[in-house]
This record gives C-alpha cells, sequence and structure tokens, in this order.
C-alpha cells in the first residue's frame, strides 16, 4: 500500500475488489422458506403446560410469574399476567407518573395536591418543626405568638416604649 494513498481511494479499490470476487452472499432464508421447512419463529407451549399456570385471576403479590415469562406463552396471556401483578404491588400500582401533573388544574386551590391553603393546625405543626418546640407548652405558646397576635396585650416594641 502506497502513504500517499488518501482514504477514499483505498476505501474505492477495496469495494470494487469486493464486488469482483467471486464468493456470493449466503442466501437468505425468507418467511415463505422456512414456513415450507416447518420452523416456527416462536417456540410454542404444549395446551397441558398452558393448563400448570396459575389462572389470572388466583394470582396473588407473592405468586411465581416466571412460567408466564417463558418463550412460547401467547403474548396475550403474558401481558395478561403482567398487568395483574402490576396492579397488585402498590409501588407500582400507585406511582404518579411525570404526566400527572398535567391532569391537574393548578389555576384552582385544592386542584393540585399541596395546593390548597393550609389550615391551622398544619400552620402550628410547621411553626413546631421550624422552631424546635416540642412539648404541649411551647406548641401553645407557638401558635399564641404567631397566629393570635391580635389576642394579646402590648407585644415587645409597646413594652420597650412605655418602660
Amino acid at each position: 500500500m502506497k502513504e500517499e494513498e488518501g482514504f477514499l481511494v483505498r476505501w474505492s479499490r477495496r469495494k470494487q475488489a469486493s464486488r469482483r470476487s467471486d464468493r456470493p452472499d449466503p442466501p437468505r432464508p425468507t418467511v415463505a422458506a422456512t414456513e415450507e421447512r416447518g420452523v416456527d419463529t416462536e417456540p410454542t407451549i404444549a395446551p397441558e403446560e398452558l393448563a400448570r399456570l396459575p389462572r389470572l385471576e388466583e394470582l396473588t403479590p407473592d405468586t411465581d410469574i416466571t412460567g408466564f415469562l417463558r418463550p412460547g406463552v401467547p403474548e396475550a396471556i403474558r401481558n395478561a399476567a403482567l398487568r395483574k401483578m402490576w396492579l397488585l404491588d402498590p409501588a407500582i400500582r400507585d406511582f404518579p407518573g411525570h404526566a400527572r401533573d398535567y391532569a391537574y388544574d393548578w389555576n384552582s386551590p385544592g386542584g393540585a395536591p399541596g395546593s390548597a391553603p393550609l389550615e391551622r393546625e398544619e400552620v402550628a405543626a410547621l411553626l413546631r418543626r421550624v422552631l424546635g418546640g416540642s412539648g404541649p407548652a411551647d406548641e401553645h405558646a407557638a401558635e399564641e405568638r404567631t397566629l393570635d397576635p391580635g389576642d394579646r396585650g402590648a407585644g415587645p416594641k409597646d413594652e420597650a416604649e412605655t418602660g
């Protein structure tokens, strides 16, 4: 091979050589040829083996469904078993999915989870977590300080001005 020979020249020479070769490509079997020889593209399961599989109505979360996943099990039966098992598993069944965000009404209060106005108890619990209150006395004091400022007497600012 010459060093000044470029990539395209080398590629063209090899392509022409392959066209001139005496080796024909092996024939590819067609669908009709495989059917004539009696070769199935997917193995089938005997009806007795299908009958030994658990009934779809009897599936539980603990059922072993590997028999449904074997080659040769009709696709409709395999899919029905998988669908049933997915419905039995709460981690899969209750998964909200990424498209669920578009199913909510974000323009109305309470139209999406977590978008409703907070209740008084929720605000008090949030303040307890933020302020670190732990006992019932702390809870009551935190509620008084934050939720009912109008019911109290003079605030700290008023006391400082008068004193």
